[in-house]
């Protein structure tokens, strides 16, 4: 028999709680809130909601103790639905945390969907196959992003999609997060993407096996101009709209390695050629290595 949540489901969400278990013999049906573990991150011990299937259209929220090595665990298992190919509703992961699905890959994230890994003191947010549930092996063919999707603290994807990888969302990358596309495969950018914009921030690596096309917003580097490690960003080529910004945010502090990278060195580009749009560079360590200019 199934669950049809339309309000709160809580389970162990005081602080210091754990080691609930609940088992759902068919489908969890969930347009309410659904929250393991306590905000504060302090799970006791693991906890464990299991399922047949998962039909989502609101708010699932999954946290995990958050100290570096914890094996305090909040998981929402899937034992037999695949993961669905376009996410809705939502799903917020923090600390030791995993929403299981038995197969299948997430390959776009409709508008208004949101998608949120925060991997706190290396404490390890995934979204996964249970085929390998180590790493974010249910997101691996992600080709398109309409809604929000933001990796944090240490996290990371190597997307193996083989197709233009999309965003006219919000695509979030922060604090120490790797990124990666195949060689060859490019990232079209018409919606804000943000690279480590959050205070005292840095040190996220992000590599586009292909082109970045451009026509909305690119933030790297944080505001306040306190980057807190070297950030870059690396693709083959830019293709480059009117309508498109690039902001690069470095550390303002004198002497400081701390740079912002807008890394597209690898074309042929010539003395005197510039992006069509908008460049601002912002603080004292920040550099633009001129690219392939595509007009």
């Amino acid at each position: 028999m199934g669950l049809t949540n339309s309000g709160g489901f809580y389970v162990d969400t005081g602080s210091g709680q754990g080691g609930s278990t609940v088992t759902i013999g068919g489908a969890l049906t969930d347009s309410g809130t659904l929250q393991l573990g306590p905000g504060d991150f302090s799970l006791s011990s693991p906890d464990q909601v299991t399922a047949a299937g998962l039909n989502n259209t609101g708010t699932i929220n999954l946290y995990g103790n958050a100290t570096e090595g914890t094996t305090n665990q909040a998981t929402l298992d899937i034992t037999s639905g695949a993961a669905p190919a376009t996410w809705i509703g939502a799903a917020n992961l923090a600390g030791d945390a995993l929403l299981e699905f038995a197969s299948g890959q997430i390959t776009s994230i409709a508008a208004g969907a949101t998608l949120t890994l925060n991997n706190l003191n290396g404490a390890q947010s995934r979204v996964a196959d249970a085929s390998d549930t180590t790493s974010n092996s249910a997101l691996t063919q992600l080709a398109s992003n309409t809604g929000t999707f933001e990796i944090v603290n240490d996290a990371g994807l190597a997307d193996q999609a083989t197709s233009t990888l999309t965003n006219s969302g919000t695509f979030v990358l922060e604090d120490i997060t790797s990124f990666s596309t195949l060689a060859g495969v490019g990232f079209a950018n018409s919606g804000p993407f943000y690279v480590d914009n959050g205070s005292g921030q840095g040190g996220s690596t992000v590599t586009t096996g292909g082109t970045l096309t451009k026509s909305g917003y690119i933030q790297i580097g944080t505001g306040n101009q306190n980057l807190s490690a070297p950030t870059t960003v690396t693709a083959t080529t830019l293709t480059n709209t009117t309508t498109g910004t690039i902001t690069l945010i470095g550390n303002a502090t004198a002497k400081r390695s701390r740079n912002a990278v807008g890394d597209l060195s690898l074309g042929d580009a010539k003395s005197g050629q510039s992006a069509h749009g908008r460049r601002p560079l912002v603080g004292s360590r920040v550099l633009w290595r001129p690219p392939s200019i595509h007009r």
